[in-house]
């Protein structure tokens, strides 16, 4: 069974939010994806059978705002499958969406 996992910090005065679905078919797993993208969820892991097999990871660019500060400029997901980063990186994700 393939299962979900999704991470969202909610600041320093908020536990996080953690969410967990399951996907029988491709098109479940396609939805539970985009409603975790849509929902801003900083990481989305993908599970089969307990194993992680890839997790998104929110990323986004920042500019000046004119002011001093800086604003968001972009937002993306990226893929990771394991051995595709490095171990630290992987390990710092794949804690963020494991649910144990």
């Amino acid at each position: 069974m393939i299962t979900l996992h999704s991470f969202k910090d909610c600041g320093p005065y908020f536990e996080p939010s953690k969410g967990r679905y399951q996907a029988a078919r491709l098109k479940d797993l396609v939805f539970h994806v985009r409603q975790c993208m849509e929902d801003d969820d900083d990481y989305i892991g993908v599970f089969d059978n307990g194993e992680c097999k890839a997790i998104w990871s929110r990323e986004n660019d920042v500019q000046s705002d004119g002011e001093g500060g800086l604003e968001e400029a972009g937002r993306w997901y990226e893929l990771h499958r394991p051995g595709s980063v490095g171990a630290g990186l992987w390990n710092i994700m794949l804690k963020n969406v494991s649910h144990k």
